[in-house]
């Protein structure tokens, strides 16, 4: 006897992961290098820009990892304590795919096929464009075109 499961639950097995999956580890954490990485709050109103490689590396050149602390003011105002970066053990990790389509502008309803991986979502989102920039200077060139 088999089991079907609608596309609805094997997308949200995907997107749904073990909340440990995207917290950064603390092997990560504790090497020289990770006082580079680019941490960003839920108050912030910039990031940096995410790659390819999001999904796969752990890089200070990848993309932006959220604090998992909603109290703590925005970064860019009120920068993070780094000397020793072993403190936010359990509280950085990775934005999920959901949430990087809302930031780079895709329609709430937007859906990747369910037999697409994370890790290929990650990539797949790292090699598209902000579809909000994307618009605005489109409707600038066509409207200074049309002029």
């Amino acid at each position: 006897c088999s089991t079907s499961t609608s596309r609805e639950e094997e997308e949200g097995e995907v997107e749904n992961r073990h909340d440990d999956y995207y917290v950064i580890p603390d092997d990560i954490l504790a090497k020289p290098w990770a006082k580079s990485l680019p941490i960003v709050s839920a108050q912030d109103t910039l990031s940096h820009c995410f790659t390819a490689a999001y999904g796969r590396v752990v890089h200070r050149a990848t993309g932006s990892l959220l604090l998992i602390d909603l109290t703590h003011p925005a970064v860019e105002h009120c920068p993070l304590d780094r000397t020793d970066m072993m403190t936010y053990s359990g509280r950085l990790r990775k934005f999920t795919p959901k949430e990087l389509l809302a930031l780079f502008g895709y329609p709430n309803g937007y859906e990747f096929p369910a037999d697409i991986s994370l890790e290929h979502r990650y990539k797949l989102i790292g090699n598209s464009v902000n579809c909000l920039v994307v618009s605005r200077v489109a409707e600038i060139l066509l409207g200074s075109w049309a002029a």
